[in-house]
């Protein structure tokens, strides 16, 4: 069973020595000021799609629904090719076990981001016909 997961943040940068800061991290619920729509000068999403090695590998579609999008129209969607010689091998001395996962990475950014109104900011990743829920972020205008 794949699961995976969505850092929403204000950006995303690459550091030396393989590290990834994420800036401006938000928790369930993003809070915005003023009226709708809003110009976000930036917003960026770091998201892990994982699965056990023992599934059958192949492309995982991204998906991505801003407030206001219809329920079969995301904004936005991108293809993450798995690619079998970039597999990163077992440490040595250890097996392989069931519990042995392939994990599929990546960062989007958009810049700007205009938001129609209050709702949900959803991630998605689709396999075939199977659909994976990589997060959720609630998008709220901040109280007066």
């Amino acid at each position: 069973m794949a699961y995976g997961y969505t850092i929403f943040c204000d950006d995303i940068r690459q550091e030396v020595g393989g590290k990834t800061s994420y800036i401006g991290v938000y928790r369930q619920t993003m809070f915005v000021s003023g009226e709708f729509p809003i110009v976000l000068p930036k917003i960026a999403m770091g998201f892990s799609y994982i699965q056990p090695v023992s599934a059958e590998l192949g492309e995982v579609e991204i998906q991505i629904w801003f407030p206001g999008d219809a329920d079969d129209q995301p904004s936005a969607r991108g293809m993450l090719p798995y690619n079998k010689d970039q597999q990163i091998p077992l440490p040595d001395g250890a097996e392989q076990s069931d519990d042995t996962v392939c994990r599929m990475e990546g960062i989007i950014i958009f810049a700007p981001l205009i938001l129609r109104g209050e709702g949900k900011i959803k991630v998605r990743a689709k396999r075939g016909d199977e659909i994976t829920k990589l997060g959720t972020l609630f998008v709220r205008r901040a109280p007066d």
